[in-house]
């Protein structure tokens, strides 16, 4: 028989030597550097120590199934930084991969990320431009647990719409972890997969005011004058980061934008930017959640849509959404 049908021939990706012995024939290939996909942390980061820690013990169990914690809360109180901020601390814990995406659950810009399109993006993510990757979903969802289950990976599936959306994104190798940030509590996940949930709330007075100081400490404004931005704030560092930025922008005059913030009727115009970065606008996050809500009352729908048009119902009416510590329990008593 010709000695060419004997031919054992491999393609793929290796991280060290290759040695070619009688008939295996090896093509020479470039390791696939590892992925490490997690945006840049935040400059600034404060408090928050007691769910770092938390997040710390789930990272340490010794387990056989994989690890998952859905930290939730409302718009703009800081789920994203929190779970960038701890993946950055325990890169090392994960020496195989840190997987990111976001799943745009309450993205006015466009539809929810499909979970389908995320997979085989992982999928390209940990097998490099060679891998083939399968047609059928079920195979796909296959071959992602075959790859994870003997590696140390951190996934974070950010700004998730439903359970649905993330299960089938989630590692399942005891030594994975996956944090999910959702403004829902995500019971599925809790009761079904055993996940740990974590609820952020809004920063205390002296970590927000800690929070400002550490963004415009050169510009010396008055510890006073930062525990009113923080209380104006609600503790929201979304809203603190906003604030800090106009501060410290040397055509700010202080007192004028404190006492924009005070007025409730203009909080959310003094809390955005004049760019079109939609991300950093109070107002836009919060209307995002409102159009994600599948039952909105009455009441509620027609003073945020009023709110939004800028016109019509009273003044009394328009106060409830214009202010964002007005808006915040009003979010909160809104199902979903």
């Amino acid at each position: 028989m010709d000695r060419e049908q004997h031919r054992n021939v491999f393609i793929g990706i290796s991280s060290g030597s290759i040695v070619q012995a009688r008939d295996v024939h090896v093509h020479n290939t470039v390791a696939y550097p590892t992925p490490y996909q997690l945006p840049p942390d935040q400059a600034a980061f404060v408090g928050r120590s007691e769910h770092l820690e938390q997040l710390d013990d789930l990272a340490s169990r010794n387990q056989e199934t994989a690890r998952t914690a859905v930290i939730t809360g409302q718009p703009g109180v800081g789920k994203t930084a929190l779970a960038v901020h701890w993946g950055h601390r325990a890169r090392e814990q994960y020496p195989d991969g840190q997987l990111y995406v976001d799943l745009r659950g309450y993205d006015a810009t466009g539809d929810p990320a499909r979970w389908e399109n995320v997979l085989e993006a992982f999928l390209q993510a940990l097998g490099g431009p060679q891998l083939v990757i399968p047609a059928s979903r079920e195979a796909q969802k296959g071959l992602y647990h075959s790859m994870t289950s003997e590696r140390r990976v951190l996934a974070i599936l950010d700004n998730a719409a439903s359970t649905d959306q993330v299960r089938s994104l989630i590692p399942p190798g005891a030594r994975c972890l996956t944090l999910v940030t959702s403004r829902k509590g995500l019971p599925g996940l809790v009761a079904r997969d055993g996940a740990r949930r974590l609820t952020l709330d809004p920063l205390p007075t002296e970590h927000a005011v800690t929070f400002l100081t550490s963004i415009v400490a050169e510009h010396r404004i008055p510890e006073a004058t930062m525990a009113q931005l923080a209380e104006l704030c609600a503790g929201l560092p979304l809203a603190l980061r906003i604030a800090a930025e106009h501060a410290a922008n040397p055509g700010t005059r202080i007192e004028r934008y404190i006492q924009e913030l005070s007025d409730e009727q203009s909080r959310l115009d003094a809390l955005d930017f004049s760019d079109d970065d939609t991300s950093t606008a109070v107002r836009a996050i919060f209307s995002w959640s409102y159009r994600a809500l599948p039952h909105v009352p009455a009441p509620w729908s027609v003073t945020c849509h009023q709110h939004q048009s800028g016109h019509g119902g009273s003044a009394r009416r328009r106060r409830r959404v214009s202010s964002a510590e007005g808006l915040v329990p009003a979010c909160r008593r809104a199902p979903g």
